[in-house]
């Protein structure tokens, strides 16, 4: 059997995808696979396929109450604590297509049913703005970095 880390190639505009009887989100999922459906796997285009564990990869909680594993966190949101939700939710937004409109709200921000189609659990708004909330935070310190940067290097030329 081979073990395979698979999503919905997010530049394909899609939020999920279908393939060898198993649904795709843009979130990773662990699948273990024969060597022709991983072979399948691969081939498809509308999919990314890696066989090492990739970065925004939520690993699977088990649910004690039941003591068994969940297939996808994604599948069983109940077993999520809060700050695993955060970064599936977080995964989700950075693996948005910018050029889907639906993907967005007028005021430009992520939209929230879109999100929720990734992770495969109901996204609060409250949910979503804090996650923003630390995206842009992420993103104004690398260009604050970038600038402080650019400035040390021309003020030593």
């Amino acid at each position: 059997m081979n073990k395979l880390y698979v999503r919905v190639a997010p530049k394909k505009g899609i939020t999920t995808f279908h393939r060898c009887a198993i649904a795709f989100t843009l979130a990773w999922l662990l699948v273990e696979v024969d060597a022709a459906t991983a072979q399948r796997l691969h081939e498809e285009q509308m999919l990314e396929v890696s066989d090492t564990k990739p970065e925004g990869y939520v690993e699977p909680v088990s649910d004690a109450s039941s003591n068994q594993d969940a297939a996808n966190t994604t599948n069983n949101p109940s077993v999520l604590s809060a700050e695993e939700r955060l970064a599936a939710i977080k995964s989700a937004i950075t693996g948005l297509d910018a050029d889907v409109a639906s993907n967005w709200t007028k005021g430009s921000l992520p939209a929230v049913p879109a999100i929720t189609a990734i992770v495969g659990f109901d996204v609060t708004a409250a949910e979503r703005d804090q996650v923003w909330a630390e995206l842009e935070a992420e993103r104004l310190a690398a260009e604050a970095a970038a600038a402080a940067i650019a400035n040390t290097q021309a003020g030593a030329k």
